[in-house]
């Protein structure tokens, strides 16, 4: 059985690249916090990408060229653990859906999740080994910016890792 730090390990050896120029493609950190309404919450692992993305709108006959995503991940290795932030029906995370393009469950194995329980537009991946990606997730285009503060933050939790 996996623990979330062995997750997330594999998490941060899938987002380690390079991009062109050969600096560090992505900023990735885990257990950064939020603080939201009186709340704070914490992202199990974050990966701020530095490349623009180039994709085709629904509306566009052209491909759009978008800010540089943010991906998020949400860690269970358990099947207790997912049904748990199912029955909060994703609330719980929430002031980071919201600041992320795309938004993925991580899982070591699909006895954790049932297909139809993984909710709209998030992505699934599945691995103890290596991760590969079961449910590609959408990319969400109404996401709040990631403000300095919090920038500030994800790159000081970026240096624990």
């Amino acid at each position: 059985m996996s623990t979330e730090p062995e997750m997330v390990a594999l998490l941060k050896k899938r987002y380690s690249g390079a991009s062109s120029a050969g600096l560090p493609r992505y900023i990735t950190a885990s257990q950064v916090p939020i603080f939201s309404a009186g709340d704070h919450r914490r992202i199990d692992f974050i990966a701020v990408d530095s490349m623009t993305e180039e994709v085709m709108l629904p509306t566009d006959t052209a491909y759009t060229r978008l800010p540089p995503p943010v991906h998020g991940f949400e860690v269970k290795v358990s099947r207790a653990d997912w049904l748990t932030e199912h029955r909060t029906g994703g609330k719980k995370s929430e002031p980071w859906r919201s600041r992320c393009h795309y938004w993925w469950l991580v899982v070591p194995t699909q006895h954790v999740i049932k297909p139809e329980q993984l909710p709209a537009d998030w992505g699934l991946l599945v691995g103890e080994k290596r991760l590969r990606a079961v449910v590609k997730p959408v990319r969400t285009l109404g996401t709040q910016p990631l403000d300095m503060e919090l920038m500030r933050t994800i790159a000081r939790h970026s240096q624990r890792n």
